[in-house]
């Protein structure tokens, strides 16, 4: 795990998980990272688990955050293989309002427990009191 400063982290791995009937062997990447080049608010975030065994991605997320002064825009996309062998997609999207709750389904608990060391995106002007998460996944 590679983690410079807040909202940025990278993270790497394998995994071999003997507990199942059928030992599997998978190789992670996640990360979570400013898109500046586009938007100094903007941040990319992504997690890729590929099966070594059979192949294929077991599971992927992609999506971004947006902030500015009085709001949070988010969206991610999540690809997870069923017990069938066939592809789920699950879509979150967020808009965080200052002041107000949020609309729509947040993704923030699905990249917390998936991307090690994610911090939220924050409105612009708040000051950052959130400490990345330190257990590796």
């Amino acid at each position: 795990r590679w983690q410079p400063e807040a909202r940025k982290a990278l993270n790497g791995g394998y995994r071999r998980n003997r507990t199942t009937d059928v030992p599997t062997h998978t190789v992670y990447a996640s990360a979570q990272w400013p898109v500046k080049w586009i938007s100094p608010n903007l941040y990319g975030v992504a997690k890729v688990n590929y099966d070594l065994q059979a192949h294929r991605l077991s599971d992927a997320i992609v999506g971004w955050e947006y902030a500015k002064d009085c709001w949070v825009w988010s969206a991610v996309v999540k690809r997870s293989v069923n017990g069938d062998g066939r592809y789920n997609n699950s879509y979150y999207m967020q808009l965080e309002l200052k002041g107000f709750a949020g609309l729509g389904n947040n993704p923030t608990d699905l990249l917390n427990e998936n991307i090690t060391g994610y911090q939220p995106a924050r409105f612009v002007d708040e000051p950052d009191t959130t400490q990345p998460r330190q257990n590796d996944r």
